[in-house]
């Protein structure tokens, strides 16, 4: 259940980290 988690908080934070590159390079 602990492992689980800790993958799904490194998928979100990587795609999130994305997110906000697009954002920003959009943006510039």
């Amino acid at each position: 259940m602990f492992f689980k988690f800790m993958i799904w908080m490194t998928v979100i934070t990587t795609i999130g980290f994305i997110v906000l590159s697009v954002l920003d390079i959009g943006f510039k």
